[in-house]
This record gives structure tokens, C-alpha cells and sequence, in this order.
């Protein structure tokens, strides 16, 4: 499989192909993940197969008013005339409010007293006007904190603080719920402490509070991973194609979300910053690898391939050990952390599958490489034994390479090589040795010439890769030949 992906990646035309489905791919997803819809009940954390569970969805279901918005307001006197003329409206205008099956206050609860005279029951308001005078205030006062059910429930025991009590219809968005209850309390009471409760604020600002941790992680953790990346390659390209491609596989998850039906619930809300944590770790291993194969002068097609031969089944084994880890939460009785980790795994498959297809191909597509380290060119001195030396050793392992083609140095070399390595004995120096010196050095020069350029063409006409990048390592002049590119 990864000689099939290795020439995949080296051929431009399918380098091409492979970018193009991946963009296209990416498009459609990112329009798909567009149609994701938030859900942040916390009832979905309760197991759903469970025998009670189900008993309880069913009764809200008949009755309603199990999932209850609660509001406290804090007065010095809630019995006040204009605090219950404002508590009676906002009561009003929120019973009328769209998502809200009933809503319960101190202004419209009902109260229940024996009839004396006739017998039986009397039902009406427990507070059917405002008082007017201080005394009627009084009154009220004292008939309100008589009914044993209300105080605690309804009014604080001191009459300074009052509850309101807004039940959420079945299947009502919690957060549009909370939003319009929140916007018609603060209109009628905007210098009164307020409270609120219930699981349509705690849904709210638990979304809030998430979706403020994103905005605000999400950006130092591609920082940092920013950082990282300049330091290892210290290359703007290869930072940006990792980030590029782990957004890919973000967006790829969120995309088939969307088509699925699939809402986005609370736990979901770290699923971006885990997936840019994890994804990008496969990205820097497949960069790293062709980095280093590029600072060797390998060509940029011969360095694809290598890097998909060399990290693929590492990086793949990475890969999968976090996918398969991920995918046990399928087997937890909580909903949205089967959701969580089976769109997270996929989410990483998608990166792994990127790490070994798109990033090779957009590398090969751009060629973009290194430049050999200066440390790692070793040129020959010009004069010295070390010349000959090196001569006869850079020759001798070109004639020993099996490569097809490869022409061998010629009789003159060797001889060259040994006239220049054989000791020479003491002497005294004369004009006529001074004169022989000279001649000696002129044909040593024109040996050496000669021999450099035989070795760089048998150097060039070697048909391996390896043999071309260690001439090119060894004879500079080897790196330049186009002879290399027919290999």
C-alpha cells in the first residue's frame, strides 16, 4: 500500500488530482458544516435506554413543565404597589412569550380558603390588585405569608426577594428560551438584583462559557503550534500546509455532521482544539521526514517518495491507535459522548488520511525543498596527499557501484593517485630540483583536473539515487548535473 501511495505522491499528475478532490472535498464539507445545530440540554447526558429515564421523558411529554426556567428578583418590599404592577406585566408578557407553556408568580398564583358560609372551597388570586394605601399593603402583607406553600416557594419569608417560574415547552431551544426570558425581566426590573435558574440558563451559559473557552484557547493553541513548527523547519510553508491540512479535517467532521443531522452539543465544544492538537502531531512527522531527506539533496520526487515509504506505517500506526481509543466512547450509555468520540475519531482519520495523501502531493506539486547544509559539502583540497587520498577514494567506490552505466576511472588516475601518495626522501634542493618541483606541481594541477571531472561523470552517470546525492555531497559539481534528473 505505501509503494502504491509513494508513486502516487511522486507523480505530478496525481499529486494534481489528489489536491484538487481534497479542496473540493473540503468545500463541500465546509457548506455542509454551516447546517450544524447546537443542542445543550442536559437532559440528553441522562442514559437514554434507562427504564426511568424513559418514564420521565414520557410524563413531560403528557404533562410538560418538568424543565423549568426560574428567575428571582430582590427588592426591599416585593408587597410595594409598583413592584407587583411591573411583576404583573412581565408575568403577562411572558405567558405570552413563544417556547413557554405556563408561567408562575406572586401576580397571578391561585389561593384557596374554606367557605365559611356555604361550605366547600373559594379559589381566586392570591393577590388580585396591587394595595394602594399602607394599609392595604399590610394586609396583603400578612395574607401572603399565611400560605404555607408560598412562602419558600414564590416569597422569601422576609418579603424581600420573589420567584417567577417559567416552564419551557417540549423540544424548545433552551438558549432562544433563556434569551427572551432574560430580555423581558431586565426591561421591567433594571435596578433590582436578579437571579437565574433552571436548565434553560444553565444550558445557556454552559454554550457561553464554551464557546468563550474556544475563542479564547483556540488561538493560543495554534500559537503555540506555530512556534513549534517554525522552530523545527523554520519554513513558513510547511507551517502553514500542517495547520491548513488539520483545519481540512476539523471542517471534514464537522461537514458530515451536518449532513447527518448530527446537533453539536456541549461536549463537542473541545473537539477543535483536541483535533489541532492530535492532527498536526502526524503533519510534523511526515514534514520532519522530507525535510531531512531534502537537506541531503535528494530531489523533491525521490524525497515524496521516500518520506510516505519511511513514516507511513509509523504515522499510521500512530494514527490508528488514537482513532480506536477514541471510538470506545460508542459504548457509553451518554449520548452526546458516543457523538463525541465517534465524530473526534473520524475527524482524525480524515487528518491521518491527509498527512499521508495531501500534504506529499502538495509538496511534490510546489517542490518545495531545502537547500543542502553547507557543513555537509566536503570539497577536496587542492593540494597534498589529502587530494589523492581523496581522489582514490571517491574513484574507487564509483568503480565499485553496481549501477548500470557507470563508467570507471581510467589507468591515468590510479597512476595519478599513486605518484602523488608515494613518500619522498630528504634531499638537498637545487635550481634544477626547484625547476623539477615546478613541473611536477603544473602536472599534478592538470592530474587533478582531470581526474576530478572523470569522477563527477561517473559520478553523474550513476543511475541510484543514493550514488547521486553522496557524489553531490562529495564533489559539489555533481549536484549540478542534469544527468541526475534521468535517474
Amino acid at each position: 500500500m505505501f509503494r502504491w501511495l509513494a508513486r502516487l505522491a511522486a507523480s505530478r499528475t496525481a499529486a494534481a488530482a489528489t489536491v484538487a478532490i481534497v479542496l473540493l472535498i473540503a468545500a463541500l464539507s465546509f457548506l455542509a458544516s454551516r447546517k450544524v445545530e447546537h443542542e445543550d440540554d442536559l437532559l440528553a447526558f441522562l442514559p437514554q435506554d434507562n427504564a426511568e429515564v424513559r418514564a420521565f421523558y414520557q410524563i413531560n411529554k403528557r404533562f410538560g413543565g418538568l424543565d423549568v426556567a426560574l428567575v428571582g428578583i430582590e427588592s426591599e418590599d416585593v408587597f410595594a404597589r409598583d413592584f407587583l404592577a411591573r411583576l404583573a406585566r412581565v408575568t403577562r408578557e411572558l405567558k405570552e412569550t413563544p417556547g413557554l407553556s405556563h408561567v408562575l408568580s406572586l401576580a397571578n398564583v391561585m389561593d384557596f380558603v374554606p367557605d365559611r358560609e356555604k361550605g366547600g372551597i373559594i379559589t381566586g388570586e392570591l393577590v388580585p390588585a396591587p394595595p394602594k394605601t399602607p394599609e392595604e399593603r399590610a394586609a396583603l402583607r400578612a395574607k401572603v405569608l399565611s400560605r404555607d406553600l408560598v412562602v419558600g416557594n414564590l416569597v422569601s419569608a422576609s418579603g424581600k426577594a420573589t420567584l417567577l417560574y417559567c416552564f419551557v415547552s417540549l423540544g424548545t431551544d433552551p438558549k432562544a428560551v433563556a434569551a427572551r426570558i432574560q430580555t423581558a425581566v431586565e426591561a421591567s426590573f433594571k435596578h433590582e438584583r436578579k437571579f437565574w435558574g433552571g436548565n434553560a440558563f444553565i444550558s445557556t451559559y454552559i454554550y457561553n462559557t464554551t464557546q468563550e473557552d474556544i475563542r479564547r484557547l483556540t488561538p493560543w493553541a495554534g500559537l503555540a503550534i506555530i512556534v513549534i513548527m517554525m522552530l523545527a523547519f523554520r519554513d513558513v510553508f510547511a507551517t502553514v500546509l500542517a495547520l491548513v491540512s488539520t483545519g481540512i479535517g476539523i471542517v471534514f467532521s464537522l461537514g458530515l455532521m451536518g449532513l447527518l443531522g448530527i446537533r453539536f452539543n456541549i461536549v463537542l465544544g473541545s473537539m477543535p482544539i483536541i483535533m489541532l492538537a492530535l492532527g498536526s502531531a502526524y503533519a510534523i512527522h511526515v514534514l520532519a521526514r522530507y525535510y531531512a531527506l531534502a537537506q541531503e539533496g535528494a530531489p523533491v520526487e525521490e524525497a515524496v517518495a521516500r518520506t510516505v515509504m519511511g513514516v507511513g506505517p509509523t504515522v499510521l500506526a500512530a494514527g490508528l491507535t488514537t482513532v480506536i481509543s477514541l471510538l470506545s466512547f460508542v459504548l457509553m450509555d451518554i449520548q452526546p459522548m458516543r457523538i463525541f468520540g465517534l465524530f473526534t475519531a473520524i475527524g482524525l482519520l480524515a487528518k491521518l488520511v491527509l498527512s499521508l495523501t495531501f500534504i506529499p502531493a502538495t509538496v511534490r506539486l510546489l517542490r518545495t525543498r531545502k537547500k543542502p547544509a553547507a557543513s555537509r559539502t566536503v570539497r577536496p583540497p587542492e593540494t597534498g596527499t589529502g587530494s589523492a587520498a581523496t581522489a582514490s577514494r571517491s574513484g574507487a567506490w564509483c568503480s565499485r557501484s553496481p549501477a548500470r552505466g557507470r563508467s570507471t576511472p581510467s589507468a591515468s588516475t590510479a597512476a595519478w593517485t599513486r605518484a602523488r601518495s608515494s613518500p619522498r626522501g630528504a634531499r638537498p634542493i637545487s635550481p634544477s630540483a626547484t625547476s623539477r618541483s615546478t613541473s611536477a606541481a603544473r602536472s599534478s594541477s592538470s592530474s587533478t583536473s582531470r581526474a576530478t571531472s572523470r569522477i563527477r561523470r561517473c559520478c553523474a552517470s550513476s543511475s541510484a539515487w543514493a550514488t547521486s546525492s553522496r557524489c553531490a555531497r562529495t564533489w559539489p559539481g555533481c549536484s549540478t548535473s542534469r544527468s541526475r534528473s534521468r535517474c
